[in-house]
């Protein structure tokens, strides 16, 4: 399940109609605002949309901001009698993906993502039967950026939360620092290191173990970090 973030400039925010087309099979659309942006590594894709050409320099600020702190795909959505060339080159020097005019088409929006998705993040699709057909056991399934459990159960997981797993995997039953892990994460300085682990952390718990009585596999080890034991 990839998290689409949609970040609307208009004056005239109808959210209801965000993600209006778009297939929910895999995608996840999430309206956000200025205050969300703290939580940018949860998301796999962001959609901004500019209203007006003066909307420039805040578009920037978000762009430079996101691209401190992440990898996610990122588009500008605007409405063609707006866009301006001289705005479409900045963005795209400034780390965009692309510029997509925003002509309420959101079947046309749904394939581009979904091309796009598939090229960055190379994920195709397991058969699900075949899976629980084998032996129930913690299976990473890189194509899907998710994990089989012993319950024979498959978890989707965002692409962040798959690194981490991934990596924790990688060193099954030692301990990883939060200083390792964040930087096989993370580029840029060590800003809220242990903030942004252990809230990564603890939503990735929250789904391999979401109940009391599910197996641990995610330990914490007081001061030093964490270990994936299996």
């Amino acid at each position: 399940m990839y998290n689409i973030g949609y970040f609307s400039l208009s004056e005239e925010k109808d959210n209801s109609e965000h993600g209006k087309g778009i297939e929910k099979k895999h995608y996840k659309i999430h309206s956000i605002t200025e205050e969300h942006f703290n939580k940018i590594e949860q998301l796999d894709v962001l959609l901004l949309e500019e209203s007006k050409p003066s909307d420039i320099n805040q578009v920037c600020e978000m762009l430079m901001n996101v691209r401190k702190r992440s990898n996610i795909l990122v588009w500008i959505l605007a409405h063609p009698d707006v866009i301006v060339r001289k705005n479409r080159i900045v963005y795209l020097k400034l780390g965009a993906d692309g510029v997509i005019d925003h002509t309420d088409n959101w079947e046309e929006l749904s394939l581009i993502l979904k091309n796009a998705i598939n090229r960055h993040y190379f994920p195709q699709f397991v058969n699900k039967k075949m899976l629980n057909q084998e032996k129930s056991t913690f299976k990473l399934i890189p194509q899907n950026f998710s994990v089989l459990i012993e319950s024979g159960e498959e978890i989707s997981l965002t692409k962040l939360e798959y690194k981490v797993i991934e990596y924790l995997y990688a060193n099954k039953q030692k301990v990883v620092s939060y200083e390792e892990l964040y930087q096989k994460i993370w580029t840029g300085d060590c800003h809220e290191l242990k903030y942004r682990i252990c809230n990564l952390i603890f939503h990735l718990r929250k789904k391999i173990q979401p109940t009391k009585d599910s197996k641990e596999y995610i330990k914490t080890v007081r001061s030093k970090g964490y270990v994936l034991k299996l």
